[in-house]
């Protein structure tokens, strides 16, 4: 790969020592303060789902023997797979149209193969077949049982509180994940209705109230939280990588960028779609989060019929993709940047210069067009017409990453350096981006937080800091604390989160911005400006 520049050393330097050491020591203070579960809660959860699921199976197994088919459910509340094949797709049983086939060339029974028909969570209709809707929610609930909340209570040590292990420092990205149990995989988009039912059991270990949600009190009860990056990867992508003159205005004063993406791609005046409007919450919100990482037509069409059961031509896709970057020139210029990168030098590399040795395939021809101003790719001659197909899905997968990487690298590293300076406390000066000076001082919110550290380190009047890091979600971080910290507790990760002396938000002066929601348990979360309003609590500038 050659010699290292000298700025890029400074960079690696700089990422060890300020960001990667102290966010290690601050990943293992999170892992010792573990994660709280009610067990009782817990225990009771699982015994109306028993009670929810065995009814579920009877309701669908008397149907199917009314036609006929012994479809039975196991312990683990799966069905054999020839029976299910035989009730959901022969003229016996209900007689559905598969929709797709397996590698083995069998009818598959998965959720997306049954989307036509039904699903759970965002995307139930009230047109869905009951009896495919029913089949979905025993695979969704048995999951959620078996696999989180099962492997929650296993999982709980003596200090009432979970531990997971954390796989720190992963060779494809700075985002950590977890494992035993799987803390990052509740099933939160596929079925929040579930989801919430496992998160309630999450409480906080001081002062928890168990109590109705509507009368629980920060001042008087323990509380939970979750703190998350508005839109983190649309900033660093857009923002700060792509330096997107459309997206920018948005993303530094906290616009809706989903609603400016909707009127791009409907050729509309901005305004039109609003929160809630389907056009922005679902072709508009996937399109962006799929385009500015070079998603192509096909798997936009992919896309919407997975994440909203948008079934569109892919003529209307090709067409919405072409209006994404005639609104957007900045990312289409910045993807074609990306890949000329992957061309002419093998390796990614992001914003703390950490690199990543990933070159284009040896069987790939490549060349520039000075009509269309694009690199072009096609496979070499000698490569069999069978391969060709994957040929080219392998390097569409490799310029997605050289797009992807950098971001969720970079998005995953300020992460940790917020957790690290919430923990340490402010080891680094903290810098607000331009934007936020320009009242004439230096940007930085709630001076009096600024010698305060999470995790019973120095607090408010000197005392420990009775709050507590006790997960992260790629851009959001999970906290619990003891009655009467919530509103400090908001204070002191705010003013680290804006303050995050990154260059790369600094230099593209784009503000990160936060996002906070707390409550009696991580199931029940509420905006933080409407409590703090509700009990006189100190509110969170909206700048």
């Amino acid at each position: 790969m050659g010699e290292i520049p000298a700025d890029a050393k400074t960079d690696l330097h700089y990422y060890y020592n300020q960001i990667f050491v102290p966010a290690n020591v601050a990943v293992s203070a999170m892992r010792r303060a573990g994660l709280p579960l009610n067990r009782e809660r817990a225990l009771a959860q699982m015994q109306l789902w028993d009670t929810e699921l065995k009814n579920l199976e009877h309701k669908v197994s008397s149907d199917a023997a009314s036609r006929g088919i012994s479809l039975r459910f196991s312990a683990k509340h799966s069905a054999a797979e020839a029976e299910l094949t035989e009730y959901l797709y022969t003229i016996k049983g209900l007689n559905l149209i598969p929709g797709h086939v397996t590698s083995t060339g069998k009818e598959s029974t998965d959720d997306e193969a049954l989307l036509k028909y039904a699903a759970v969570g965002y995307n139930h209709r009230d047109t869905d077949i009951q009896e495919v809707h029913d089949f979905l929610k025993i695979r969704s609930i048995s999951k959620a049982q078996g696999t989180h909340l099962a492997g929650l209570i296993n999982a709980q040590r003596a200090d009432g509180c979970v531990h997971a292990k954390v796989n720190w420092n992963l060779p494809n990205t700075t985002r950590i994940s977890m494992e035993s149990p799987p803390l990052h995989q509740l099933p939160e988009r596929g079925d929040p209705e579930v989801a919430k039912k496992v998160k309630s059991c999450l409480v906080p270990r001081k002062d928890a109230w168990l109590g109705p949600a509507e009368d629980w009190d920060p001042r008087k009860h323990g509380w939970c939280a979750k703190v998350d990056v508005k839109g983190a990867e649309a900033v660093i992508r857009s923002g700060c990588i792509a330096r997107c003159n459309t997206s920018v205005p948005y993303l530094r004063t906290g616009g809706d960028i989903h609603s400016k993406t909707a009127s791009i791609l409907y050729e509309v005046p901005e305004g039109t779609y609003k929160k809630g409007d389907f056009e922005r919450e679902v072709p508009a919100k996937n399109s962006y989060f799929l385009l500015i990482f070079g998603g192509s037509p096909m798997a936009l069409q992919q896309t919407l019929w997975i994440k909203g059961r948008v079934d569109e031509p892919i003529e209307k896709c090709e067409q919405l993709y072409a209006n994404f970057f005639k609104g957007y020139p900045d990312l289409e210029t910045e993807y074609q940047r990306d890949t000329e990168l992957m061309i002419k030098r093998g390796y990614i590399e992001d914003a703390f210069g950490r690199r990543w040795y990933l070159p284009m395939p040896a069987n790939v021809e490549t060349w520039f067009s000075g009509i269309d101003r694009k690199w072009h790719f096609k496979p070499k001659k000698h490569v069999a017409d069978s391969d060709r197909k994957a040929t080219l899905r392998q390097v569409e997968k490799i310029r997605h990453r050289y797009a992807n990487r950098p971001t969720q690298s970079a998005q995953g590293t300020i992460t940790l350096w917020v957790i690290a300076l919430c923990h340490h406390g402010e080891y680094v000066e903290l810098q607000a981006p331009e934007y936020w000076c320009q009242d004439g001082t230096n940007g930085l919110i709630f001076p009096d937080a600024a010698n305060w550290q999470f995790n019973e380190g120095n607090g408010p009047g000197g005392k420990p800091f009775q709050t507590w890091i006790c997960n992260t979600v790629h851009d959001s971080t999970w906290l619990d604390g003891a009655k009467g910290t919530l509103e400090p507790a908001m204070m002191l990760i705010h003013r680290r989160s804006n303050g995050v002396p990154s260059r790369l938000l600094l230099s593209a002066d784009i503000p990160w911005r936060v996002e906070a929601e707390c409550g009696p348990d991580f199931g029940h979360l509420y905006p933080y400006d409407k409590i703090a309003k509700k009990f006189g609590l100190n509110p969170i500038p909206d700048r």
